[in-house]
């Protein structure tokens, strides 16, 4: 019981903390900057230095953290005026984007934005990787522990390989991420083309359509490992994609 209210103090004091930085934020833009962590690296802070995570269920474009979630992992908002790229970040990865109820969210590299109410101060990491799904995100816009950094390009792709990838996408994929991999039927999708998060790693590509991940099914049940890697090497070249090829040993690795 000691234990139990004195985590409800320290969520408390954290959360009048995130108060009184909303009353900071609104006196002027918000600027990200940075701070180091020597498990982590380089992540994104806010002005006053609280630790900022991003949903691994959010997409480009749309929230999924809303309710309770938003409680437990308060939104960074914007207030007074356009956020800003402090020292070392990119100012074009810097962006926005519209919450369900109409607030506006400060967004990295395309990753909506959040603080922790389970962090006990500026620069705490608490949040990492909690479930899985919440993650620090660096200055390149990646989520550390969960993007990868695209890799150079492969082997160019033969003709046979890239006609049977088309086959199983349209069969398995396009319902959700349309025929030319730029739809997003359910707004949890991605958009495919000119994605260089979501297929520029070829790792990471097979292993998503075999293991599944987020609101995606596992499809390595139902693939043999040609047809995998087929697949991938469809989405990473189609569309004017230029990632190169992904191999069965590629994908026999990821099983």
């Amino acid at each position: 019981m000691a234990k139990t209210r004195a985590r409800i103090r320290r969520l408390l004091g954290f959360a009048a903390l995130l108060g009184g930085l909303a009353a900071v934020a609104s006196s002027g833009p918000t600027v990200l900057a940075t701070a180091e962590d020597e498990r982590y690296g380089t992540f994104l802070v806010d002005e006053v230095g609280a630790t900022l995570y991003a949903y691994a269920e959010d997409e480009p474009g749309a929230v999924a953290c809303t309710a309770a979630c938003a409680t437990m992992w308060p939104p960074l908002l914007v207030q007074g005026g356009e956020p800003a790229a402090g020292d070392g970040l990119d100012p074009d990865a810097v962006g926005t984007v519209r919450r369900p109820d109409g607030t506006i969210q400060v967004a990295y590299g395309g990753n909506p934005l959040y603080r922790s109410a389970s962090d006990r101060g500026p620069g705490d990491v608490s949040g990492h990787d909690v479930a899985e799904g919440w993650h620090l995100v660096d200055p390149n816009g990646r989520r550390i522990g969960l993007d990868e950094p695209p890799e150079a390009a492969g082997s160019a792709p033969t003709a046979e390989r890239m006609r049977r990838g088309e086959r199983v996408y349209l069969v398995h994929c396009a319902e959700c991420h349309g025929v030319q991999g730029d739809e997003r039927a359910d707004p949890r999708a991605v958009t495919l083309a000119g994605n260089e998060r979501a297929v520029g790693n070829a790792g990471r590509v097979a292993r998503q359509i075999v293991r599944g991940g987020g609101f995606m099914p596992p499809f390595g049940r139902d693939l043999s490992n040609d047809d995998v890697a087929a697949v991938a090497t469809y989405v990473r070249n189609a569309w004017g994609n230029d990632y190169g090829e992904v191999t069965t040993e590629d994908v026999e690795g990821v099983r």
